[in-house]
């Protein structure tokens, strides 16, 4: 139930379309104002309150095939001797490699990434008011790893079009266990990928 969740004025551009495999009957749930714009396809159900609402639904489709199958991100990097850090109201850049402590980009923040693949592992922390981007740049969670996206945090990404990770600017290694990824309030992803 509630593999996929939005809620609290979350919304979908209608370019992008949802796919949900779980059977449950509340598979997709949306709460609060939440809107899909484009197309969803849930192999069990959905259930909409409070002024939410999808575009198209098609219930009880036939389960997506993994758009991660395939995708190699290639042998982890050793742990890196920087941190993947940016305290308070700093404005840093950041380099791809493997970050064994997570990764951790404080209120207010502005982050730039350079080119390339970030490893993360314990938690892609990004707080309230963050702004990052990065072209070329794809985020690998390894071991378990969750994704924390806070309040007011503006993501600005555009995936690799060619390689190994083409198209891919966010992904965990198949093998993950089920885990919540979190995005609050007013987080806005403008993500090419």
């Amino acid at each position: 139930s509630g593999s996929v969740l939005l809620e609290n004025n979350a919304q979908t551009p209608e370019a992008c379309g949802v796919a949900v495999n779980s059977s449950s009957a509340t598979a997709l749930k949306l709460k609060n104002n939440a809107k899909i714009n484009g197309k969803a396809s849930v192999v069990g159900g959905y259930t909409t309150e409070t002024n939410s609402s999808v575009a198209a639904v098609k219930t009880g489709a036939n389960a997506y095939a993994d758009p991660d199958a395939g995708s190699d991100p290639g042998p982890l990097p050793a742990c890196s001797p920087s941190p993947c850090a940016a305290s308070a109201n700093a404005k840093v850049t950041l380099n791809p490699g493997r970050y064994c402590g997570g990764c951790d980009l404080g209120n207010n923040a502005t982050v730039t990434l350079n080119p390339g693949t970030y490893f993360v592992q314990g938690q892609l922390k990004i707080q309230n008011n963050v702004k990052v981007s990065g072209g070329n740049v794809t985020f690998v969670l390894v071991d378990g790893a969750t994704m924390s996206l806070s309040n007011n945090a503006k993501i600005t990404l555009t995936a690799p079009t060619t390689g190994a990770l083409a198209g891919l600017a966010f992904m965990s290694e198949a093998d993950s266990p089920y885990l919540e990824q979190k995005l609050s309030n007013n987080v806005s992803l403008a993500v090419r990928g």
